[in-house]
């Protein structure tokens, strides 16, 4: 991007203000840091528009080869006719017969957004660059996945936080550095799993507290000291290097000991048939029908999302449930992975450690400070009931396998169903019910195999689509009711081919619990 472009500017003008405010001064340029922003965010793709060649951002697991346009060059007046009776006759008739209209979209910026570059997946965003999948936020350069954020550089998974730069996983902070699963707090840097704190360094489990270096307590002259050499140091390291090193980096390469045994903790009850009902009844009303077992189609439910992964707690031997974004990936590979109940027990307030003089702590020796309370967790549970394999689960009811549960309900093996029920294998997407396998969209309802859509009710099949209902084989477009390849065809006739389709899939799906062909497929006919 051109260093006098009009979102340069505005960006790097921003990038300073930050760095001011983190660092007490200026480290240069934005552009000079732009791979160690984007490091560990969540992936996006790049590619050709088929008809201008321009470059198209986009999300989601599109095969090599397919065909891209931009959002802004979608033609939405442009008429489709309605496929043959022959070109009807089974799913992959239609999906050779739509093949000429299927397009992924990328670029996909709406709403009141302005000056939005080399980013995709906004709404009501602006001055953006480098960003996908964010609601009312402004002033960023190279973050993934977020609301209502502002002035935020190489951030992931953030909400209603300003002033971060580096931040994973933050929720209502301000004034963050290099953090990861910090709630409800000011001043933080390098630190992991805090709530309600203010002006922390290198803290990890802490609740409600203030001045902490290494969870021990400072008075308010001693912190200041020390905050002001770390975060000089902390700038000298990127205007030098032009990256500083992650948390999980700073933390010595050495099995993790217990002061002292841990608590038995007693198992919480988890009742599986309220999910395995909830999953019944999303088939009957997606698919016409029961299928069996939810278990049974942990495969063909996962194979399109960033799923649930098992491992073992590094001071126990427990299993501990890891989500699919990179970050937690990265904690669980650290060797310092623990439950959630075990980093309470661990990452409590300490004393000061003999032998650490304050004045002389540096970046470079931080590691021998934090070692003895340094774990991480990929674990949150907050006020939910009957949950159980999943690995964050907040004002949650009967979920199994899922991650960044938010306000859902009665749903399995999905990520990040927000304000969501009755979702199975599905991925980012939002304030949604009843969807098998729908990825990247908002407001959807009675879906199967539906990406990038908003506002749409009893699709299949179905791209970049926005206020179509009951509709199949549709790409990039809206207000459409009963059409099939972007045609519509009256109730009837919808009717008589979805019966077709979804004979098609539930009996594929009993047979062989997996179905072969998903929306991402639809470019690929006949490779089946």
């Amino acid at each position: 991007m051109p260093a006098d472009s009009a979102l340069y500017t505005r960006l790097n003008d921003k990038w300073q203000t930050t760095c001011k405010i983190l660092f007490g001064k200026e480290i240069g340029e934005l552009a000079r840091y732009k791979e160690w922003l984007l490091e560990g965010l969540e992936p996006f793709e790049k590619r050709k528009s088929s008809i201008s060649g321009k470059e198209v951002v986009a999300v989601g697991e599109y095969p090599k080869g397919a065909p891209f346009i931009s959002f802004d060059e979608i033609d939405y007046s442009r008429k489709f006719k309605p496929l043959s009776i022959n070109e009807m006759k089974d799913i992959d008739s239609i999906i050779g017969a739509v093949k000429e209209r299927a397009a992924f979209c990328g670029n996909t910026i709406l709403g009141n957004s302005s000056y939005c570059e080399e980013s995709t997946g906004l709404e009501d965003c602006n001055f953006m660059l480098g960003c996908h999948t964010f609601h009312t936020s402004q002033d960023m350069a190279y973050c993934t996945i977020g609301r209502e954020v502002k002035a935020s550089f190489g951030s992931l998974v953030i909400g209603e936080s300003s002033f971060s730069i580096k931040g994973h996983n933050n929720w209502r902070t301000s004034r963050c550095l290099c953090d990861q699963r910090v709630y409800e707090s000011n001043d933080i840097v390098y630190s992991d799993y805090l709530d309600g704190c203010t002006e922390c360094l290198f803290c990890f489990g802490l609740q409600g507290k203030r001045r902490m270096v290494g969870n021990a307590q400072l008075g308010e002259n001693d912190y200041a000291k020390v905050k002001e050499k770390l975060l000089s140091d902390i700038a000298d390291e990127l205007e030098a290097k032009g990256r500083a090193p992650t948390l999980i980096e700073l933390v010595p390469n050495t099995p993790f000991k217990l002061s002292k045994p841990l608590s038995k903790k007693k198992a919480l009850q988890f009742d599986e048939s309220k999910v395995q009902a909830a999953f019944d009844e999303t088939c009957s009303i997606v698919l016409g029908r029961k299928i069996g077992n939810v278990r049974d189609y942990k495969s063909y439910l996962t194979h399109r999302i960033r799923n649930i992964k098992s491992m073992k707690s590094a001071v126990s031997g427990e299993d501990i449930y890891v989500g699919g974004y990179r970050i937690d990936l990265a904690l669980a590979k650290s060797g310092r992975a623990v439950k959630l109940e075990e980093l309470r027990e661990i990452c409590g307030e300490r004393k000061w450690p003999e032998g650490i003089e304050a004045g002389k702590l540096t970046l470079a020796n931080a590691g021998k400070l934090i070692e003895p309370v340094a774990v991480f967790c990929t674990e949150e549970y907050l006020l939910s009931s009957n949950a159980a394999e999943s690995s964050t689960v907040h004002y949650g009811n009967s979920i199994l396998c899922c991650s960044r549960a938010y306000h859902a309900k009665d749903s399995a093996y999905s990520c990040w169903p927000r304000d969501c029920d009755h979702m199975f294998g599905c991925d980012a997407t939002r304030n949604s019910s009843f969807c098998l396998n729908c990825y990247n969209s908002y407001k959807l309802s009675r879906c199967f195999e539906v990406d990038t859509s908003q506002n749409c009710t009893g699709c299949l099949f179905c791209h970049n689509c926005e206020n179509v209902h009951d509709s199949m084989f549709c790409f990039n477009v809206k207000n459409l009711r009963y059409a099939i390849g972007n045609a519509e065809v009256g109730k009837e006739e919808f009717m008589r081919i979805k019966k077709l389709v979804l004979s098609e899939i539930t009996a594929s799906l009993e047979k062989k619990k997996d179905f072969p062909v998903g929306i991402y497929d639809i470019a690929r006919a006949g490779k089946r």
